[in-house]
């Protein structure tokens, strides 16, 4: 594991203590051999019988909480660095686009992207400048005025968490996830 996984690790490993006994939570960046929740989580647009492959591979999830019936609930994506709008925006369009999320490298476990997931996009700003600002003012709020099918994820779902502190970042992206677990089983 690099430098640059090491607050997500303990983000993931923070997400299995508070969730892992009711929902499937998986993480990536941390130690495989340490836990089984440590997976690679590709997002992708297709169908798991045709494999997840670098054509329809949109994005890598950083950490997913699903359900057993095979549905992902929420999507987290930690930008540990401070990212650009593109970037963010970025994130968020790969995650629409695509319609599944592949977990692990063989035997892989499938889960449905669609109206009852929603999104958490966590990370470092700096001090400088006006990009939070600029994540919650314009970012956010343009991202209601794009409408989808009813049946693929929404990005009124889409939950912006940037601070100057990537600890304070994470603190609030973890107790995001409590709220938006309760939007996901409202969407049914």
């Amino acid at each position: 594991m690099n430098q640059q996984g090491v607050a997500t690790a303990r983000f993931g490993e923070d997400l299995v203590k508070e969730f892992g006994d009711q929902y499937v939570v998986y993480y990536d960046h941390g130690a495989p051999d340490k836990s089984d929740k440590v997976a690679a989580c590709k997002a992708f647009y297709g169908t798991p019988g045709e494999g997840v492959h670098n054509v329809n591979r949109l994005a890598d999830v950083d950490a997913l909480v699903g359900d057993t019936d095979g549905r992902a609930l929420v999507l987290i994506e930690i930008e540990e660095r401070p990212s650009s709008p593109k970037k963010i925006v970025g994130d968020i369009f790969a995650l629409a686009m695509s319609n599944h999320v592949a977990v692990g490298r063989c035997a892989q476990e499938h889960f449905v992207i669609g109206a009852h997931t929603q999104v958490i996009i966590a990370g470092v700003v700096t001090g400088k400048g006006a990009s939070r600002e600029k994540i919650e003012t314009v970012i956010a709020a343009r991202l209601s005025s794009f409408h989808r099918g009813k049946r693929e994820l929404s990005l009124d779902n889409v939950c912006l968490v940037f601070r100057e502190s990537l600890e304070d970042a994470l603190d609030r992206a973890l107790s995001s996830v409590e709220a938006a677990l309760l939007e996901a089983h409202l969407v049914e």
